[in-house]
C-alpha cells in the first residue's frame, strides 16, 4: 500500500486552495472571503503530509487553532454587523441611550483581538509549513526547490514573504479603526489632538483594503509559482512517496486513530453549529459554518471520491443558499418588525410567509445534509476497518448499524418538527422545542456512533505502540 502521486497532488492542491481564502483584505472586521475555508484547506492538505515531518505536524496544529480563531471572528462579525444593529433597532425606545460610537469601538476592540491571535498562531504556522517543505526537500537528490538561489532556497524565500504577508493583512486591518481614538480624544476634558480623524474612516478603510488586497495578490502569486515548482520537482513527490511507504505505512493504526480523533471533534462541533437557537428572535448559530466543519471533517476519513464530493456538495450548497437567504431575510424582518406583528399586519404576514416557506426548506435540507454524512461516515468506518484488518468493526456492525439508524430516525424527526415549527410557530409554541430535542437525538447518537469506531481504533493504536516498543526491547 502506497501513497499515490494522484493523492499527494490533491493534497498539494487543497494546499494551493487554501491560500486562495487568506489572501483577500479584511475591510472594517468583515471578511468577504472567510479565512475559515483556508485554514480549513490547509489543515485538511497536511493530513498525511504531517506523517511525514514534525515541522508540518505543527503547522496542522497550528492551522487548526487557526479555525478556532476564525469561528470567533466570524461569530464576532455576526455580532457587530448584523445583531446589533437589530436588535438596537428593536429595542429604541426603551434603552435610555445608545451611544453612536458603540459598534466603532466594538470593531477596534475585535480587530485587536483577531491581529493578535492571528500574528501569534499565523506567522510560526507558515513558517513550520515551509520549514517542512524545506525538510523532506533536502533529503530528495535532485529537487528543484532546495536548490540555492542567492543563498536560500525556495522554500526559506517562501517562508520570509509569507511572515511579512502573515504581518501586514492583520495591521491594514486594524490601522484604519484606530482612528475612532481620536474621536474619544476629544471628548475628553483636555484632547491631545485637535481633529478627528474618525471623519475620514471611510476614506482609511479604503486605501487600506486596497493595499491589503495588493499585499495579498502579491503573496498568493508567489505561492502560486512556488506549487507549480513543487508539482514539477518529481525527486520531492518521489521522496514523499518513499518516506510514507517506509515510515507512515508500519504504524497506520496509530495514524488512524490521532487522524480519526480530530476529525470526530470537527464533525461534532459542526453538529452543534446546526442548532436553531436564537436570540430575541435573531438565529445566532450560521449552518454555513455547519456545512464546513462537518464537510472537512469527514474528508479528512474519508478519500474524496467523485460520488461523495457529488452528494455532499449537492446537499450542502443548497443548504448554504436557502439558509443564508433565511438569514438574510429574518434579520431584515425582525429590523423592521416583531414576530407577533405577522397575525395582525398583512405586510407582515407577507415578508414572514416567505420566511416560513424558506425555514421549511432549511429543516427538509438540514435532514437530507445529515443522512449523506451518516452514511459516508459509515463508509468511512468501513474503510478504517479495512485498513486495520478488521479490528474496528469485526463481527459486529449491528452496534453500528443500530446507532446509525437511530441517528437518520432522529434525523428524520427533526425535519419533520422543523417544518411543524416554522408553518405553526405563530399559533404553537412548543414546537421549537420538540425540534430541539431531535437535534439533540441527532448529537447523542451519531456522537456514540464515532465513539465506537474511536475506542477500537485506540484499541488497535495501544496494541501497535506496544509491539513496537517490544520489538525495540528484543532488539
Amino acid at each position: 500500500m502506497t501513497l499515490p502521486q494522484n493523492r499527494n497532488k490533491l493534497e498539494l492542491l487543497a494546499l494551493a486552495a487554501g491560500g486562495l481564502f487568506l489572501c483577500n483584505p479584511v475591510v472594517g472586521f468583515y471578511d468577504v472571503l472567510p479565512d475559515l475555508f483556508g485554514y480549513a484547506l490547509l489543515w485538511l492538505g497536511l493530513w498525511r503530509l504531517s506523517e511525514l515531518s514534525d515541522d508540518l505536524r505543527d503547522a496542522m496544529r497550528l492551522f487548526r487553532n487557526l479555525i478556532w480563531v476564525s469561528v470567533g471572528q466570524l461569530a464576532a462579525q455576526w455580532i457587530i454587523h448584523d445583531f446589533l444593529p437589530g436588535f438596537i433597532k428593536q429595542m429604541e425606545g426603551t434603552l435610555n441611550e445608545v451611544n453612536e460610537y458603540e459598534s466603532p469601538m466594538l470593531v477596534l476592540l475585535a480587530s485587536f483581538a483577531w491581529a493578535i491571535l492571528t500574528w501569534y498562531y499565523l506567522i510560526p504556522a507558515v513558517r513550520r509549513l515551509f520549514a517542512g517543505f524545506g525538510t523532506l526537500a533536502l533529503c530528495a537528490e535532485g529537487s528543484q526547490i532546495a536548490t540555492l538561489r542567492r543563498g536560500r532556497t525556495a522554500c526559506e524565500r517562501m517562508a520570509r514573504v509569507s511572515v511579512w504577508f502573515a504581518i501586514l493583512l492583520p495591521l491594514l486591518a486594524l490601522l484604519p479603526e484606530l482612528s475612532i481614538l481620536t474621536t474619544f480624544d476629544l471628548m475628553s476634558d483636555q484632547p491631545s489632538v485637535t481633529f478627528d480623524w474618525y471623519r475620514f474612516i471611510n476614506l482609511f478603510r479604503i486605501v487600506c483594503g486596497i493595499v491589503a488586497g495588493v499585499v495579498g495578490i502579491v503573496w498568493f502569486l508567489l505561492a502560486l509559482r512556488f506549487y507549480i515548482k513543487v508539482m514539477r520537482d518529481r525527486p520531492f513527490l518521489e521522496r514523499i512517496e518513499n518516506k510514507y511507504e517506509a515510515e507512515v505505512l508500519p504504524r497506520v493504526k496509530g495514524a488512524l486513530y490521532r487522524r480519526a480523533s480530530a476529525a470526530f471533534v470537527l464533525i461534532t462541533v459542526g453538529l452543534l453549529f446546526a442548532a436553531d437557537i436564537r436570540i430575541d428572535g435573531h438565529p445566532v448559530l450560521h449552518p454555513v459554518l455547519c456545512v464546513i466543519l462537518l464537510s472537512v471533517g469527514l474528508f479528512a476519513i474519508l478519500r474524496p471520491t467523485r460520488g461523495a464530493l457529488l452528494a455532499v456538495c449537492g446537499t450542502g450548497i443548497p443548504l448554504i443558499a436557502v439558509s443564508h437567504a433565511h438569514w438574510v431575510l429574518l434579520n431584515a424582518y425582525l429590523h423592521d418588525h416583531r414576530i407577533e406583528e405577522a397575525l395582525y399586519t398583512p405586510r407582515a404576514y407577507d415578508k414572514f410567509f416567505v420566511i416560513r416557506c424558506l425555514e421549511a426548506a432549511q429543516a427538509v435540507l438540514t435532514a437530507c445534509f445529515f443522512a449523506v454524512i451518516l452514511l459516508l461516515l459509515w463508509r468511512a468506518i468501513r474503510e478504517m476497518d479495512r485498513m486495520t484488518d478488521g479490528a474496528v468493526i469485526g463481527r459486529d456492525s449491528r452496534r453500528y448499524l443500530t446507532r446509525l439508524a437511530v441517528a437518520l430516525g432522529f434525523s428524520a424527526l427533526m425535519a419533520g418538527f422543523g417544518i411543524a415549527n416554522a408553518i405553526f410557530q405563530l399559533d404553537v409554541k412548543f414546537l421549537w422545542w420538540l425540534t430541539l430535542g431531535a437535534f439533540v437525538g441527532v448529537l447523542f447518537a451519531t456522537r456514540s456512533f464515532m465513539m465506537n469506531a474511536k475506542d477500537e481504533l485506540f484499541s488497535c493504536a495501544h496494541e501497535e505502540s506496544m509491539n513496537k516498543i517490544e520489538d525495540k526491547s528484543a532488539y
